[in-house]
């Protein structure tokens, strides 16, 4: 049977649009290679200000383009922190405001911009605020910049705030792309489940329509827990759309699932307001470059969190880190080369042929 002219375009468009699909592919598993590059060591990144009032510990470290303030408590209370990074664990790019005592257990802090009025100790290696009388102390920290002024410690080494928001935009944005390749329902034991559609290994990306989240419903189905079925070789990405002047999974939904938390990855897309809380747990890592975003109901965040701000109390703010697997190499698979030469010299053959008749017909 010979094939038409257009058929064989058709053909080809196919074969062309294979690849294209496979490098927008590409494009997301990149994205998330690069947020946890991005992200650092820190435990929260803020563009704007932070927050953390009723002795909210934070388990890592703390980088705030605003202002920030802290009611007591303790910065990257892990040891660990501060030997896998020579970044400040506590920076501050606006004005800090201290009330009560607050501790640096790990690292040293950067308050470069900071104008407020302050004496320093060296000694004690306490800073303290005229203003309110409260106490940043530097303890268990064999860091030699911990005995400096923080603020005369520089910023991390190569950070830019506008460059950092605006990958960080842009990833979102890729993330928010890719097509879903994970299904989300509520099963018979009243679950929220996340399921994964591939058995291969990779990312898999879910979408989650925040309008359709009601008191304890989904899309009207009555739910109390909240689980992942995805593979060991897996790091799944929930693409959270219309979530501004919601709270995700508040109180009441169970959030039973820590082996999740390393390997997920929310990214809450547009900008305003969006709370996360449960009164319990809430696991996975969160890229949110414009939201004003909140631990609800007393939540601790297990994970790593950008955010445009964040106001955070009563809870501790867990230092999970991101630890995304499947990746593998960000190349092309040779298939997609495979398929651009098909392509490429199927339209090579069409085009020699039609030039060979036409010098044909002019004989």
């Amino acid at each position: 049977m010979r094939i038409k002219p257009y058929a064989m375009w058709v053909i080809l468009a196919g074969l062309l649009l294979a690849p294209v699909q496979a490098v927008r592919a590409q494009a997301y598993v990149q994205a998330v290679s690069d947020f946890d590059a991005l992200v650092r060591e820190y435990n929260v990144i803020t563009f704007g200000n932070a927050t953390f009032t009723n002795y909210g510990d934070t388990w890592g470290p703390v980088a705030v383009g605003g202002n920030l303030t802290l009611n007591g408590g303790a910065v990257a209370i892990h040891s660990d922190v501060s030997t896998v990074s020579n970044d400040p664990t506590l920076y501050v790019n606006g004005q800090l405001t201290v009330t009560g005592d607050v501790q640096l257990n790990n690292g040293y802090a950067s308050l470069p911009n900071d104008t407020g009025s302050w004496t320093w100790n060296s000694t004690q290696k306490v800073l303290t605020s005229t203003t309110t009388g409260g106490k940043l102390y530097s303890i268990n920290s064999s860091n030699p910049l911990a005995a400096n002024d923080p603020r005369t410690n520089a910023g991390p080494t190569g950070w830019n705030w506008a460059s950092i928001q605006s990958q960080a935009t842009t990833l979102s944005a890729t993330l928010a792309a890719a097509a879903q390749t994970g299904t989300i329902a509520v099963n018979g034991s009243q679950t929220l489940t996340f399921v994964s559609t591939t058995t291969a290994d990779g990312v898999v990306v879910f979408q989650l329509d925040a309008s359709l989240l009601g008191n304890g419903t989904y899309n009207g189905q009555a739910f109390s827990n909240l689980s992942f079925s995805i593979g060991a070789n897996q790091t799944a990405v929930v693409n959270v759309i219309n979530a501004a002047g919601k709270t995700l999974f508040g109180s009441g939904v169970n959030f039973n699932d820590p082996g999740i938390a390393d390997r997920l990855l929310w990214n809450i897309t547009g900008s305003g307001s969006v709370s996360l809380g449960n009164g319990g747990q809430f696991y996975g890592s969160v890229l949110a470059p414009l939201v004003s975003l909140s631990n609800a109901n007393n939540t601790s965040i297990n994970g790593q969190i950008i955010a445009g701000s964040l106001s955070y109390s009563n809870a501790e703010l867990h230092d999970t880190a991101f630890t995304p697997v499947g990746l593998g190499v960000l190349v092309p698979e040779p298939s997609t080369y495979a398929l651009w030469g098909a392509a490429l010299c199927a339209m090579g053959f069409i085009l020699r042929r039609r030039l060979s008749r036409r010098l044909d017909a002019r004989r």
